[in-house]
């Protein structure tokens, strides 16, 4: 079974410093809600999901504040660090990255014809204009990239997969809705745009099924109706946020989950501090058979000052579904699950020493190093990958973050994984890399 902990619009900077920050005390409670329902649950946690709006208004050093947050956040339920899943939200822009190019690329996304976003935003992120395009999310995008979360191509998108047994798996796909969220978006789809190469996701197939994490509900985008044809009819659940309500939607044999928001703005509405625990498990040993989801809602209880159940009290309530399988609605009996009960992602990237890779522990020796590279000082990085002769000419034109995406694929290519990660490992703080797997594998 995959456990995962859904988090959004943590706002990680909008109450003040670390001095005066009144969200430091419920992202406390919620590490300590975190170990209690785990352990009540039983259930091993894989990793965190946050669907946008990390910080409030995209600044690096907040960055920084919610990387160590989620750092602690995973070492109290024994969680790999690189065990975080995330995509951009509209906080998570950076206004002072606009320029006067990246009010030209917005504006025609925004006025031209429905039926020509694609050929714009295609030609802007297939050329150099990518970067001003997306300038506004440098800062998101190298917190990202230690998590793997950055797309690898124009397409503003990201894949991971993870195996839930019996050969079936759990697809997710990271889409990016905040490529024009300067501010002047509303929620009457008047602009924001996503891209149909983005929402033509990878059908689940007879192995697979596929879960889909975005920020903006649909109807905030131009091309909304495309967005919604195709990931209706293509992913199995959806996880998103931004707009603070929480709701559990599961008709048409597809799973929505709005998240609600970990630090919504005092006085917005109502200040409703919520996360979510999500599992997800094979109902049987084929996709027909469906998947078994469990959400756990968790509100903030103002007289406890704590996380408690959504309506109070401190029994956990589980809402189960039967998502993706062939029973009609309203039916509730679970046939019996697979005995192959291990979960992890990314198999080819396991580690392979059984006492790092236990049963149902998600544990990629890529995403590791990845991480710990990523938050090396710049200049490090640029020395370490000088040395092991992993950088090129060409690097000198793209974004610190695609530069750590080349060196770790160069890395890979040229057989130099286990040399890169020897050399993180030297580094002040890599203490927690562990023994290096990629040793092990040659031996």
């Amino acid at each position: 079974m995959l456990t995962f902990i859904h988090l959004s619009d943590l706002h990680i900077g909008q109450d003040g410093d670390d001095v005066v920050d009144r969200d430091r005390d419920p992202r406390s409670e919620l590490i300590d809600d975190c170990r209690r329902v785990a352990a009540e649950i039983d259930g091993e946690v894989s990793g965190v999901l946050i669907s946008g709006d990390i910080v409030n208004s995209g600044a690096s050093d907040d960055y920084r504040r919610a990387r160590e947050w989620l750092a602690l956040l995973c070492r109290t339920l024994d969680v790999p660090e690189e065990n975080v899943w995330t995509v951009p939200g509209n906080h998570d822009f950076n206004r002072d990255g606009r320029t006067e190019l990246w009010h030209k690329a917005c504006d025609r996304l925004r006025e031209c014809a429905v039926g020509e976003i694609d050929t714009h935003l295609r030609g802007y992120l297939n050329s150099q204009d990518r970067y001003v395009l997306l300038e506004p999310l440098r800062s998101y995008h190298e917190f990202a990239a230690g998590f793997g979360c950055v797309p690898d191509g124009p397409i503003q998108i990201w894949e991971e997969e993870f195996e839930l047994g019996s050969g079936l798996q759990l697809r997710m796909v990271g889409l990016n809705t905040a490529i024009l969220a300067d501010g002047e978006e509303t929620g009457k789809g008047d602009g924001l745009v996503l891209g149909e190469n983005a929402v033509q996701l990878r059908r689940g197939g007879e192995d697979a099924f596929v879960m889909a994490m975005w920020h903006h509900p649909l109807d905030w985008l131009r091309d909304q109706e495309v967005a919604g044809r195709y990931l209706d009819a293509r992913a199995s659940v959806h996880l998103f946020g931004h707009e603070h309500s929480h709701c559990l939607n599961d008709e048409d044999n597809r799973l929505t989950v709005s998240a609600g928001a970990l630090h919504p703005r005092r006085g917005d509405r109502g200040w409703e501090p919520r996360y979510n625990f999500l599992q997800f498990s094979a109902a049987g040993d084929t996709v027909a058979d469906g998947l078994e989801v469990s959400v756990i809602p968790r509100v903030w209880d103002e007289e406890r000052t704590a996380f408690a159940s959504d309506g109070g009290g401190t029994v956990i309530q589980s809402h189960r579904f039967r998502i993706g399988g062939e029973l009609s609605e309203g039916e509730s009996e679970a046939s019996e699950p697979s005995e192959d009960e291990s979960a992890v992602n990314a198999s080819s990237e396991s580690y392979r020493d059984p006492e790092e890779q236990a049963s149902g522990r998600v544990a990629n020796r890529r995403r590791r190093l990845s991480l710990m590279y990523a938050t090396l000082p710049f200049v490090r990085r640029v020395v370490i990958a000088g040395e092991l002769g992993l950088l090129d000419e060409s690097d000198r034109e793209v974004a610190g973050f695609e530069q750590t995406r080349l060196v770790l694929e160069r890395a890979a290519r040229n057989g130099r994984l286990e040399d890169l990660w020897a050399a993180v490992a030297l580094e002040p703080g890599s203490d927690e890399m562990g023994i290096n797997p990629y040793a092990s594998v040659a031996q």
